[in-house]
């Protein structure tokens, strides 16, 4: 436990030095300079479509969470968005980047009365296809480099293992849960959680939890392509937000270009610090400089992060209400004062 913390602090204490590093190289004054002639108009339309693309996210979930729940069980699209922004909001927060929100939107799925085991089973189901969309989002960023002849050296290497790995892991997830073997199940016996009689329940629970996301990737075949395709189509999103930030930066970037600066940067997302903070900037810079394109990369990048404050704002403000309202039912329940739904 206390070298995952101390791990954590000394990449993110990496990260905030190589971002402080990066703004003195610029210089404060030339890069709020930057900022300032990217234009307001330009980052509430940039903002607007982000929130577009993020409703196509919610309109997946939504899928997935409301199978198998009755009609009057059923959470409606706004409520869905709202917990979404919250998930997103602690995925930049917390040490665990692209994983972290999955808890949040467990938690807040259940406070509406979903199941536990549904709502964990909805999650991980959502989780799977963005990871999948994310692999192949990546894969094409790098058979895009092969094939434009641009040289990443160890960087390459390591970002194919990388997926490679992902790949089969997330493959042989796909393969337990369509085939009814179950992923979570078959691993909690293999670390042999099994033995601990307290942890009987936990497994039960997840036998049933495994159920339920087999009969959903069983149900509909044509509905899951339609989600994975969807999926793909959502993260690409990253290639024409590059070019619509570059382009009002007085740069217009080819789609090669914008491609592989929207994929192959985005590995250090996986990277236990928040946000991939400073390392995103990073690796950014080194990207748009090996393909020879003149641009503030750590500009464009920061105005990235300021749309993402305008998330964290509406999702950690929806949170915050959520967390009060448990706080106070349970305070009520403590003292046996009656709780009473409105």
């Amino acid at each position: 436990m206390f070298k995952r913390l101390f791990g954590f602090i000394l990449l993110l204490a990496i990260g905030l030095g190589i971002l402080f590093a990066l703004i003195a190289h610029e210089g404060v004054g030339n890069v709020l300079a930057t900022l300032t002639a990217f234009g307001l108009g330009a980052f509430v339309l940039y903002v607007m479509v982000s929130l577009i693309n993020f409703a196509l996210y919610v309109y997946r979930w939504k899928v997935i969470v409301n199978k198998g729940l009755a009609p009057h069980h059923k959470l409606s699209f706004f409520r869905l968005y709202l917990h979404r922004m919250s998930g997103y909001a602690f995925m930049y927060l917390l040490p665990l980047s692209f994983f972290g929100s999955e808890p949040i939107r467990v938690g807040l799925l259940h406070e509406d009365g979903v199941p536990l085991d549904h709502a964990t089973s909805s999650v991980v189901i959502d989780l799977a296809f963005e990871t999948t969309a994310f692999i192949l989002f990546i894969a094409m960023g790098l058979v895009m480099a092969v094939v434009e002849g641009v040289s990443l050296g160890n960087t390459g290497l390591v970002a194919a293992v990388a997926l490679g790995l992902f790949a089969l892991i997330i493959g042989s997830f796909y393969y337990a849960t369509v085939s009814g073997k179950g992923f979570f199940g078959p691993l909690f016996r293999l670390l042999g959680l099994h033995r601990f009689k307290r942890l009987h329940g936990a497994e039960e629970w997840l036998k049933r939890m495994e159920s339920q996301m087999t009969g959903f990737l069983r149900d509909k075949p044509l509905m899951i392509l339609w989600l994975l395709f969807l999926s793909l189509v959502m993260i690409s999103f990253r290639v024409f937000e590059n070019w619509f930030i570059a382009h009002f930066l007085g740069v217009d970037l080819n789609f090669t270009q914008a491609l592989l600066s929207s994929t192959i940067p985005g590995l250090v997302l996986l990277l236990p610090v928040p946000g991939g903070l400073g390392f995103l900037e990073a690796s950014n810079t080194g990207l748009f400089a090996l393909l020879g394109v003149s641009i503030d990369a750590l500009a464009l990048v920061l105005i990235i992060r300021l749309r993402d404050l305008v998330f964290m704002t509406i999702g950690l403000t929806h949170a915050s209400e959520q967390i009060g309202k448990f706080m106070k039912e349970w305070v009520r329940k403590g003292r046996g004062v009656p709780v009473t739904n409105k």
